[in-house]
């Protein structure tokens, strides 16, 4: 028993020894023994201790501004216009993101956006900005607003702000003191297969008349006939994507709408309207385009329609051309320049010789064409 004691109190001297000569060795070596009660910590990197970098000044604007003010960010088409209520396309909604040069969460909330309205986008970037209507400006030299942007808008002031280049000034002028042009020369123009006209100060005619030509509140040209339009619309639709290169030549587009006539329609003898009577030509134009048959009053209505669509002041006109007062022909009245053409499909199909745009002299040589003198004549 005396020899086992002895061996257990030998052993427990060499375990304590050999501890201590460890937390020497650990010492020396510059280690630190954790405490026994104080669980021990993970090494933390250099990079994660490191004091917070010093803002640059182009960091700290960003922060103080969500996005840059005063900067054009939607841009008008090449017709001059904006279309606030279209689609915001994904190019438009790029374009507007490189100007604004927005903060990662203005760009968050403005992408969100896609697939809206221009004018949802505009409004969105006034709310971001905190714009007003009463800040103070500077146009840039020669700039041009948008020939579409209505002064009776609500947003006028937020859409002119979003597309004319134009720079702050404390002593400058708000939008509504701006007295900025519209961005077209005035007279009529195709856009796609609508027909607009531009005034002198290069705004659209909105609920308003030249000649013959009736524009509505949008602007667009109407025959006062909803039906009627929607018809001359495809006509035009489908021959400006036959002939691109035209599309936008009315003096041309008109030349394919008497062909389209001289082609598609065929004669076919129905009720004769009275030469004083009320104007019958918009009922006429739609029988011709829903059935593509009808008599020369029909062929007479439905180009005129084509030709008002193009912008060129079209009557229909009903006289004889042989001198009897029975036998009654129509045909369309276009003046261009000055000078009176008659357009006639009809005839031109009967008896196979050129009836485009002709003068009253040359039309002559054809048979009894004459231009009638009294207002109440031309339809």
């Amino acid at each position: 028993m005396r020899h086992l004691l002895t061996k257990i109190v030998l052993f427990l001297c060499a375990l304590s020894a050999a501890l201590l000569l460890g937390s020497c060795a650990a010492r020396e070596a510059g280690g630190a023994l954790p405490a026994a009660d104080t669980p021990a910590q993970t090494a933390t990197p250099a990079a994660q201790t490191a004091a917070p970098a010093e803002e640059t000044p182009a960091s700290a604007a960003e922060a103080a501004e969500p996005l840059r003010l005063h900067t054009p960010c939607l841009f008008p088409d090449g017709d001059g216009f904006l279309d606030p209520d279209g689609p915001l396309t994904d190019e438009a909604l790029t374009l507007a993101l490189e100007a604004l040069q927005p903060s990662a969460e203005a760009e968050a909330a403005l992408r969100a956006l896609a697939g809206g309205t221009r004018r949802d986008f505009a409004r969105a970037v006034a709310a971001l900005a905190g714009w007003t209507a009463e800040e103070r400006l500077i146009p840039a030299e020669g700039a041009l607003a948008p020939v579409d942007l209505d002064p009776a808008d609500a947003d006028h002031a937020l859409l002119l702000e979003l597309s004319v280049p134009h720079t702050e000034d404390a002593g400058g002028l708000t939008w509504a003191e701006a007295a900025l042009p519209g961005a077209h020369e005035p007279g009529v123009f195709l856009r796609g297969c609508e027909l607009y006209c531009a005034g002198e100060d290069g705004f659209l005619l909105r609920g308003e008349s030249v000649g013959p030509l009736a524009f509505g509140a949008d602007g667009r040209f109407t025959s006062g006939d909803a039906e009627l339009d929607a018809m001359v619309s495809e006509v035009v639709a489908a021959l400006q994507e036959r002939y691109p290169e035209d599309a936008t030549d009315r003096l041309a587009m008109l030349r394919h709408c008497y062909d389209y006539a001289y082609e598609n329609f065929s004669y076919l003898g129905r009720r004769h309207a009275e030469p004083d009577g009320v104007d019958w030509s918009a009922e006429e134009a739609k029988t011709m385009f829903s059935t593509g048959k009808g008599s020369c009053y029909h062929y007479a209505a439905a180009f005129r329609a084509m030709a008002r669509r193009l912008g060129f002041p079209a009557y229909t006109i009903l006289r004889s051309l042989d001198g009897d007062p029975a036998n009654i022909h129509a045909w369309t009245d276009i003046e261009i320049e000055g000078v009176a053409y008659i357009f006639d499909p009809q005839l031109h199909q009967r008896y196979g010789n050129e009836r485009f745009m002709l003068t009253y002299k040359e039309a002559q040589q054809l048979g009894g064409y004459t231009r009638p003198t009294r207002p109440g004549e031309f339809r």
